[in-house]
C-alpha cells in the first residue's frame, strides 16, 4: 500500500485500515501493483462526508485499467455486508464504513462472510478470494495455510 504524500492518517478507524487491506491482497495478487490511498481524513468533501471521522477512504483506480469493474464487484460483495458502501467514482472507489441494520463488522463475522464466499471462478482472474495464485481452492487454506498467502490475513485462528 503506498499512500499519498499530504493525506493524514492519524486516527483512521480499523475497520477502514481492514478495507484498506482487503483491497491491496485483491489488487497484490491480480498483479495490479500498489493500492494508492489518495484521501483519509484529509481533503474536501461533501458536509456529511465520513472522511473526517476516519471512516472513509479514497483508492486510486486508474492504474486498475480492464480490471476495475471486476475488483469493485469483488469488493462490494464481500464488503457491504460487513457494512461497507463502496462506490465507484470518475478517479477513486470511494470506501466508507457506514453499517445499516444487520450489516455488523467485527473479525470474526468478516472471516466467517467471506469463507462462506471463497471458492469462486465467478471472477476468471482469482483462483481463490484472496489466496495465492497456486491454490486450487479456499478449502486448502483452511487446512492448511501456505507461508506468505494473503489469505493468512483472512484465516481462522488456530
Amino acid at each position: 500500500m503506498r499512500i499519498k504524500r499530504g493525506v493524514d492518517a492519524s486516527e483512521v478507524k480499523h475497520q477502514i485500515w481492514f478495507a484498506i487491506g482487503f483491497t491491496e491482497a485483491v489488487c497484490q495478487l491480480n498483479d495490479l501493483g500498489w493500492v494508492v490511498v489518495t484521501s483519509l481524513r484529509d481533503g474536501v468533501h461533501g458536509p456529511n462526508s465520513l472522511h473526517p471521522k476516519g471512516l472513509a477512504v479514497d483508492i486510486r483506480s486508474r492504474d486498475m485499467g480492464a480490471k476495475l469493474p471486476d475488483v469493485f464487484r469483488l469488493l462490494r460483495i464481500h464488503l457491504e455486508p460487513l457494512g461497507f458502501d463502496c462506490v465507484l467514482e470518475i478517479d477513486h472507489i470511494h470506501i466508507e464504513f457506514d453499517p445499516k441494520t444487520g450489516e455488523i463488522f467485527d473479525g470474526r463475522t468478516a472471516r466467517r462472510i467471506i469463507q462462506m464466499k471463497a471458492p469462486t471462478k465467478e471472477l476468471g482472474f482469482l483462483d481463490c478470494l484472496v489466496g495465492c495464485k497456486t491454490c486450487l481452492a479456499a478449502k486448502t487454506h483452511l487446512q492448511n495455510t501456505p507461508k506468505g498467502c494473503f489469505w493468512f490475513l483472512f484465516a481462522p485462528s488456530r
